[in-house]
């Protein structure tokens, strides 16, 4: 389907019907002047408006980027949709009945599953939300819910639900029509070792994924308590609808605030109960992307609702690293970025408890821009009072200010260097121009784990060694024996989290499937490096070796912590405490065949 096939006189109307101005001015502030309406480009970064909206002649045109079109093309480039798609958002909006037009098989065809599946999820997502208001079934949730002081406007705002077990969802379905396969293509229902259909959310509440268009897309569900025998939250798979790398959660009502009250700026956070428990605080304009690794996909979404971004991340190492990769993502696709810095261990959920409001707002206004966070970051580890660690603070923040393309920024960075590294401001330009050599950081040990993303060589070797582990019991491995080794074992959580996941196929008997992976846990670099630690032999005997001596330095790693955690208590210790130390330090030299 294409412009060719609408009627020049039913396009026309069409258009007649949607004011290019009004329309426009639901995306992006315009202000008249000299015969025409101006505003900044929504299709480029800029701070002089150049976008020219002329409402006679009903075109607009950038003179910047020298995009222009009419209403129709408008909406399809804000929305990053299809000719026909515009279309049919338009002639909603103006009452008009879209004709019937010829369609290829192939598109008919898959317009018709892509329909037929929004119209399962939104079904999907009623039963949800009609458990969670069940006075028996969803008390449970109701009272979790309650305890994160989420109200129960704010629960129907986000169209929160439970899911009551493993078959309740699909015995609904099945009444609605909808067959076994529309729900796995959905990815509302998996298949178990049998063929069985199952609910995978089964226990948890659940977060309807809507997009732009108001359309339930997915879901994410989250355990009522803490338990380390099964993943904390599971996501949908990706499906014919719902593509993770290009959906932002929270943009429906975003997009909606901007609609109603225009939007100046949007708060990005981790995940989406950080948008639900600012929304319950009043905080409309939150948003969150589907994992710490943002794509250009969303942040191209982003750029759509506003120029402005709050990155707000939990207050840890994780949170601040993961400010430092999107950051630079943002930046890319024009958006001016701000960075909040949370306490130490708090996420957005936590502080606004705490502070409210009141202190959330004093937290936005003593946001960091771009690069003078990276160079808040740069400090890192390092002791600023000391000469060595001011040298390889200048060493980090020249690295930083090498990004930074406009020169009256930078000149107004190496003030900023000079004066936090003790050094000249002519010193840190001719470190800057390369005519001063700088000191290296060869040791990454000195490094801001931020900057890092590595450890030493013996710990990398520790977790090459839980990444083979857990890879050869994903693949099935014959030699791979479950028994050997203990959660204790592993040391962040995505490898806790696949190891949870191999633990729960083996209590059901089923198989693991690699890809399933992806339905529980958010891609991340970690994962990615856990797949791939796939080290190959050319015989089976080898590769049995490998795994075992792999188990044989793991349960070493945890014996020599363990053993150091008890000695640490020794001298303090009574004397029955010290025999049972003793006696578990014997037990664990002895599991590991080391001498006393």
């Amino acid at each position: 389907m294409n412009k060719g096939d609408f009627s020049t006189d039913w396009l026309r109307e069409l258009k007649q019907k949607n004011d290019l101005v009004s329309t426009i001015q639901g995306y992006i502030p315009l202000t008249y002047k000299g015969g025409q309406y101006w505003g900044c480009c929504p299709f480029h970064h800029e701070k002089t408006p150049s976008f020219a909206v002329n409402q006679r002649d009903g075109y607009f045109h950038c003179f910047g980027c020298n995009v222009s079109g009419d209403v129709i093309s408008f909406v399809q480039k804000m929305e990053d949709i299809t000719f026909p798609e515009a279309v049919k958002i338009l002639a909603e909006k103006a009452g008009m009945e879209v004709p019937n037009v010829k369609e290829s098989e192939r598109t008919a065809e898959i317009k018709k599953k892509r329909d037929r599946l929004f119209a399962l999820m939104k079904d999907a997502a009623l039963r949800y939300h009609e458990n969670l208001k069940d006075e028996h079934v969803g008390a449970k949730a109701r009272s979790y819910l309650a305890a994160r002081g989420i109200r129960a406007d704010i629960i129907v705002k986000f169209g929160l639900g439970y899911s009551a077990d493993y078959d309740d969802l699909i015995n609904y379905l099945k009444r609605k029509g909808y067959t076994e396969q529309e729900m796995t293509e959905a990815a509302v229902a998996q298949r178990n070792s049998s063929g069985s259909v199952y609910d995978p959310q089964a226990g948890r509440f659940v977060t309807p994924i809507i997009d732009r268009f108001g359309r339930v897309i997915a879901f994410g569900g989250r355990i009522l308590e803490n338990r380390k025998d099964i993943a904390k939250y599971r996501n949908s798979s990706n499906s014919l609808i719902f593509e993770k790398s290009k959906t932002v959660f929270g943009i429906n009502l975003a997009k909606s605030v901007k609609q109603q009250e225009g939007l100046k700026d949007v708060i990005l956070v981790e995940g989406y109960m950080d948008v639900i428990s600012l929304a319950s605080a009043g905080i409309t304009n939150a948003v969150a992307g589907m994992g710490t690794a943002l794509t250009e996909g969303q942040a191209r979404l982003i750029k759509y609702l506003t120029d402005k971004v709050y990155v707000c991340y939990d207050g840890d190492n994780a949170g601040r690293e993961a400010a430092l990769r999107n950051i630079d993502i943002l930046e890319k696709e024009g958006l001016e970025v701000q960075v909040v810095s949370l306490p130490d261990g708090q996420d957005p959920d936590d502080f606004i408890k705490k502070h409210g409001i009141t202190g959330f707002n004093k937290l936005l206004a003593e946001a960091r821009p771009l690069i003078e966070y990276k160079l808040h970051v740069a400090e890192s580890g390092l002791k600023m009072n000391t000469p060595d660690g001011r040298a390889k603070y200048v060493a980090r923040a020249i690295a930083v200010l090498k990004s930074v393309s406009d020169t009256a920024r930078r000149e107004v960075y190496f003030e900023w260097v000079s004066d936090r590294g003790k050094i000249s401001v002519e010193t840190v330009r001719k470190y800057f121009s390369g005519e001063l050599g700088l000191i290296t950081e060869e040791r990454a040990a000195d490094k801001p784990s931020a900057e890092r993303g590595a450890v030493d060589k013996s710990e990398q070797a520790n977790v090459a060694a839980a990444e083979f582990a857990l890879f050869s019991l994903l693949k099935g491995k014959s030699f791979a024996n479950i028994a050997d080794l203990k959660e204790e074992y592993f040391f962040t959580d995505v490898q806790r989290d696949v190891w949870a996941y191999i633990k729960d196929c083996a209590a059901k008997g089923a198989k693991p499937i690699i890809g399933s992976l992806f339905e529980t846990m958010e891609d991340s670099p970690e994962l990615s490096s856990l797949l791939s630690n796939g080290v190959s032999f050319a015989e089976e005997a080898r590769m049995q070796k490998y795994f075992s001596d792999c188990v044989a330095r793991l349960k070493r790693k945890y014996a020599d912590a363990r053993i150091a955690e008890l000695l640490k208590g020794f001298e303090s210790a009574s004397d029955e405490q010290r025999v049972k130390i003793l006696t578990e330090v014997k037990n664990l030299k002895a599991q590991l065949a080391v001498k006393s």
